[in-house]
């Protein structure tokens, strides 16, 4: 090894000495200069607050926007879900009416129609009502 060669110990230690050595002059420079700069980094805040209320702003009227649009979603989403339930039922109540209308022609199909006239029977009294005798005193 010559006395030339620093060790990489010596080198990270050059290296972090520089670095800081660099950032010393830049705070006294920025020190110096803030004197005059105070103005215009006073604008520059004064912007950032204007521009974050505007962003604020914007923010809550895209949130009351969303808020809007899926409350439409969701009533129509319960609309469609409603009518679909309802036609559900629907074609249900069709299809027992269609068995209902089926077996009633399969009982009148089975069953002979009366042709002849039916005769009263003598057991069925017509209604009258009774008379009751009054007694005599």
């Amino acid at each position: 090894m010559s006395g030339l060669e620093l060790s990489t110990t010596a080198r990270q230690n050059t290296v972090w000495a520089g670095l800081g050595g660099l950032a010393a002059l830049g705070f006294l420079a920025l020190t110096r200069t803030a004197q005059g700069m105070k103005p215009a980094v006073k604008a520059a805040m004064k912007e950032g607050y204007a521009f974050k209320e505007w962003l604020l702003t914007r923010a809550e009227h895209l949130r009351a926007d969303l808020a809007d649009a899926a409350a439409e979603a969701r009533h129509d989403h319960d609309r469609e879900r409603d009518r679909e339930q309802l036609l559900n039922v629907l074609s249900r109540d069709k299809e027992l009416l269609a068995k209902v209308e089926a077996l009633i022609r399969s009982k009148a199909e089975s069953q002979p129609v009366a042709t002849e006239k039916l005769k009263p029977s003598r057991t069925t009294r017509k209604s009258r009502p009774r008379q009751r005798k009054q007694r005599s005193e």
